[in-house]
């Protein structure tokens, strides 16, 4: 006998898994009414019109899509030092004043620095090993602002000289190109 009463009560808790249940607006329908603490003003209630027929949104809401990268690039920007912070504003106050035709050279001259071939590759670690170590980022600045023409005369003219002369012709060019730097910089700067 207990035992059809267990099976019973199996079969009744398995009828109502299946029974559809209320959906969220008949249950909030159905639900007790809240009851509001003491010493509170009652909330206002919802006018019809606008349960049944809410309002469109404006149509000049922010794209959420650009708040979000907006939100990431911040994101990013909180962990950069203050230095490379001072080092970006720069950046950016340097491209801020070019012309169109002076971003496109230098879009230009950044992808040809990104696609240097192997032997290109091999040649400026080559030549960053004949400077002191505290000229090697100016060396590869040097290298690869260069044509692969005027890579390829300058390396044959380089491996033509003796070790001692080698050193000294890399370090005066290396110079001029730090003066010149020096001086393109300052003048994109007073644009």
């Amino acid at each position: 006998m207990m035992e059809w009463v267990k099976f019973g009560a199996a079969i009744a808790v398995g009828i109502s898994f299946f029974l559809p249940s209320l959906s969220w607006a008949e249950q909030a329908d159905n639900a007790s009414p809240i009851i509001q603490p003491p010493g509170l003003p009652t909330p206002p209630t919802i006018p019809e019109s606008i349960r049944t027929n809410p309002p469109t949104p404006p149509a000049n809401l922010p794209d959420s899509a650009a708040l979000m990268e907006q939100l990431r690039m911040m994101e990013h920007l909180l962990q950069l030092t203050p230095e490379q912070l001072v080092r970006l504003r720069q950046a950016l106050e340097i491209i801020e004043r070019m012309s169109e035709n002076d971003r496109i050279v230098m879009r230009q001259r950044l992808q040809h620095m990104r696609t240097v071939s192997q032997k290109s590759d091999s040649q400026l670690r080559w030549v960053a090993q004949q400077v002191p170590t505290q000229h090697r980022r100016s060396a590869a600045q040097f290298w690869l602002s260069l044509t692969d023409d005027a890579r390829s005369e300058l390396w044959n003219e380089w491996q033509s000289l003796p070790e001692a002369e080698r050193q000294a012709a890399i370090m005066r060019t290396l110079a001029d190109f730090v003066a010149k730097r020096e001086e393109q910089t300052k003048a994109l700067q007073r644009r």
